[in-house]
């Protein structure tokens, strides 16, 4: 009895005479033609029959490998790791992504029916590159030269089908000639190179390619981390160009090697290197007046029905003004910028304020466009600081109504330097009349208030009524409220925050206070800060209430016009008038008696004739001088 043993179903396969060890990075239709080629079989269709394959383009072989890669193997003699590392079958159900050594292409980007090459590589090493199947790769990263899939001698596309030699026409047998076109510019070579590194089926190769990348670039899949190298270098292209793969396939190779290169550089030093190169392009365009071109490019970049929802989100996270609407975006790419809607907005200024400002060139700024409706964008944070001095910094007519004094006052409490003068160029430009640092303001008051006397003062007036006493010019608040804050007055003050500070400040009623300067030169400086005063600062320097003063107004002495907001007069005329007329208060105060008594004492017993507001200072002065 003879006792059988099942054979080995590979060693029942047939080996090749002359066995084939696979090159780094060759290709699975590469290695079966050269295989071929080296075996003198003539077709490839011999080996694929010896697997059970009939295929119409042998190129495709890689697709439809599954479960036969360890009979190829046996086959051709080597690993059979060797060949399922250089196999591409579809991963997903919908046949358009492809396995690419560890990673995935999508099989549109893969030409397979023809055979690619580059004659002078093959010089140097024969064996077909799995590069040169990329689409977009057209050129060898090693010689810079065009890869061609068609003979120069007869025109035939390269094809699988004949094993003639990897670098001979199948048809005619003529040796395929070198492109006859110029090679990559030695200028995109390393750039070039990198990409290719980067779409390499190597495992190696392609993980030490993306180990130089930053995070949220390495994690993107293959096909996506290619749609954004090559959508990043349209759109900084010199004419900036909507991304898309329709707009890709029909780039010619030295287009499309300089996009891969220009798009592979922006990836180092990310996402600053894109920024800057988008940047770049915004101040070109803007010369032109072509920047519509760059923001429907970027639009375009970040919109999930052009590219995938990967790539959209990786290019809002490098370039997050791309989120903000087109009037606003290129501004934004250089920096933060404010419009001016939103510049009058915070700052609470008008449109023709922050339009004053612009083309006064007070705030930095730019235009979107040279036409009639040019958009101006300012930079972020020279407008913050305007908006933040401006709503920060206290206006001279408010510091006045909170001091219950007149305007001038709060001059003479810069020229002593209790006051500073907020220095923004904006704030400056737009208030022709100095503003109040805030900060500073409001750690004066609280100074002030910190030195009140709670001792008691006796008899007691209001620091109103107590400046009232003096006339004929300035009076000096400034000192008088410089005293009082270094608390060499005493005083106190009335609950009572909705009066102003001169009506809650009490002090002795005997204390003498609130003369007129007398220095000329402070008088000349208020003069030359002060040209016109208000109506209430008129009352101020006259010792009048507003109705006492409209006589003086109607009757010509004083002419009021109106300047800006209120009503305003000339200050020298009102201190001219001030020398010449004395009121009830001042007369009141010498008389010691009360302001009302002031007229039946002097027109009654004494005869005196008014003036509109009072009394001839001189014939007052004259009869105290004579009693």
């Amino acid at each position: 009895m003879t006792v059988g043993f099942a054979a080995d179903p590979l060693e029942i396969e047939r080996r090749l005479v002359v066995q084939i060890k696979p090159r780094a990075c060759e290709s699975l239709a590469g290695l079966i033609f050269s295989a071929s080629y080296a075996n003198s079989l003539g077709r490839t269709k011999v080996i694929l029959g010896e697997i059970d394959l009939e295929l119409a383009h042998p190129g495709t072989i890689g697709q439809y490998m599954s479960g036969k890669e360890t009979r190829l193997a046996h086959h051709l003699g080597c690993d059979p790791e060797a060949i399922i590392d250089r196999t591409h079958p579809y991963v997903d159900d919908d046949k358009t992504i492809v396995r690419w050594g560890n990673g995935t292409m999508r099989r549109s980007d893969l030409i397979l029916d023809r055979r690619r090459i580059a004659p002078g590589a093959l010089c140097r090493s024969e064996h077909h590159r799995s590069a040169w199947s990329c689409r977009h790769l057209p050129f060898d990263s090693s010689t810079r030269e065009l890869l061609v899939d068609r003979c120069a001698e007869c025109s035939a596309i390269l094809r699988w089908n004949t094993a003639r030699g990897l670098g001979t026409c199948e048809h005619c047998g003529t040796p395929v000639s070198p492109a006859s076109r110029p090679r990559l510019s030695k200028r995109l070579a390393a750039s070039y190179r990198g990409f290719a590194d980067l779409m390499s089926i190597d495992k190696e190769i392609r993980e030490r390619a993306r180990a130089v990348l930053a995070p949220a670039l390495a994690a993107l899949p293959q096909p996506h981390l290619l749609d954004l190298i090559m959508g990043i270098g349209l759109v900084t292209a010199e004419t900036p160009e909507a991304p898309g793969r329709r707009r890709i396939a029909t780039l010619d190779p030295y287009e499309r090697a300089t996009v891969s290169a220009r798009g592979y550089e922006l990836l180092r030093n990310w996402p600053s290197s894109l920024q800057h190169a988008v940047m770049d392009r915004r101040d070109a365009l803007l010369q032109e007046g072509r920047e519509r071109e760059l923001i429907s490019a970027l639009k375009r970049l970040t919109d999930c029905r052009s590219v995938p929802a990967a790539v959209s989100a990786t290019i809002l996270n490098a370039l997050p003004e791309t989120r903000l609407g087109s009037r606003r975006m290129l501004g934004a790419l250089s920096g933060g910028i404010l419009l001016a809607s939103e510049i009058a907005k915070k700052a609470g200024v008008s449109m023709a304020e922050v339009a004053l400002l612009r083309d006064h060139k007070v705030l930095p700024h730019s235009f979107t466009s040279d036409g009639p409706r040019r958009g101006a964008q300012f930079e972020e944070d020279a407008a913050v600081a305007f908006i933040k001095a401006w709503r920060s910094s206290i206006s001279i007519p408010t510091i006045a109504r909170s001091l219950g004094a007149p305007h001038y006052a709060a001059h003479q409490l810069l020229i002593l330097r209790e006051l500073t003068r907020e220095q923004n160029a904006g704030v400056t430009f737009l208030d022709p009349l100095p503003r109040i640092e805030g900060e500073q303001w409001a750690g004066w008051m609280e100074g002030l208030t910190s030195k009140q006397d709670f001792g008691d003062l006796g008899r007691t007036i209001t620091l109103r009524s107590a400046m009232r006493r003096h006339g004929g010019g300035f009076k000096d608040w400034g000192g008088v409220l410089l005293d009082l804050h270094n608390g060499l007055i005493a005083f106190r003050m009335i609950e009572n925050q909705d009066a102003p500070l001169s009506s809650r400040i009490l002090v002795r009623a005997d204390e003498r206070i609130g003369a007129c300067i007398s220095d000329d030169r402070n008088a000349a400086s208020l003069l030359e800060l002060c040209p016109y005063v208000s109506q209430s600062d008129a009352c101020d320097i006259l010792n009048l209430d507003p109705l006492q003063i409209r006589p003086l107004s109607s009757e010509g002495i004083l002419r009021f016009e109106r300047r800006g907001k209120g009503l305003a007069t000339r200050t020298s005329a009102v201190l001219r008038y001030a020398e010449c007329m004395i009121a009830a208060s001042e007369i009141g105060f010498r008389l010691g008696v009360r302001n009302d008594a002031v007229h039946a004492r002097l027109s009654g017993s004494l005869g005196l004739s008014r003036v509109p507001g009072g009394w001839s200072r001189n014939e007052v002065e004259r009869l105290w001088a004579s009693t």
